[in-house]
């Protein structure tokens, strides 16, 4: 959601052609409905305006994970916080009967793989691409034992981990992995069974 990040996502859209076949949407998706990430636009499109990087950064910052409008700091770029169906109603063509989704939100992924529990479950979210970083699930507020039990539900939901090859395997034993910090983070294919 960076100003200089958005200029450079919507220049590959158009320069890639799928402009017509893409939607953008300048909000970053999350729990925190009414609250906003605050971004100053000065970073050059580095990590600085995530939420992580703020906290480790900044430990007694308040805001690293969304503030109302009226608590932002001067000057800051309000960046609202939107759930995933606000983001679907404005796909070009209307809700898809199937949707890829790519997740990499540097520690947050624990609440956007909660949120798309029901979009597995009805068949519309098949695969997802995503990052795992359970390092820094605590910055979000994330205990190990929420992200092991949503990643469970995910499991459960008929998703499996789609290697290189094609095979699938189950995704517990690569959380569990992570979680006994080897490595800290992986990212990796989520295919999950339509019902």
């Amino acid at each position: 959601p960076q100003p200089e990040c958005w200029a450079l996502i919507r220049a590959g859209v158009g320069a890639n052609g799928m402009v017509d076949r893409a939607a953008l949407v300048p909000a970053a998706l999350g729990e925190n409905l009414g609250k906003h990430l605050p971004l100053v636009p000065d970073n050059g499109c580095s990590d600085q305006g995530f939420p992580a990087s703020n906290r480790l950064r900044f430990p007694n910052r308040r805001d690293a994970f969304g503030v109302s409008a009226d608590a932002a700091p001067p000057g800051a770029v309000l960046v609202p916080i939107v759930p995933l169906e606000t983001v679907l109603e404005v796909i070009p063509g209307g809700r898809p009967k199937r949707l890829m989704v790519k997740i990499d939100v540097e520690g947050q992924e624990v609440g956007v793989v909660r949120g798309l529990l029901p979009w597995v479950v009805a068949g519309i979210v098949t695969d997802i691409m995503i990052e795992v970083t359970p390092s820094l699930w605590s910055l979000a507020g994330v205990s190990m034992r929420d992200g092991r039990k949503v990643f469970s539900a995910l499991a459960a939901s008929g998703c499996w981990r789609l290697a290189e090859s094609g095979l699938r395997s189950p995704i517990m034993p690569v959380i569990e992995s992570l979680l006994r910090s080897r490595p800290d983070h992986d990212t990796f294919w989520i295919q999950c069974e339509r019902p």
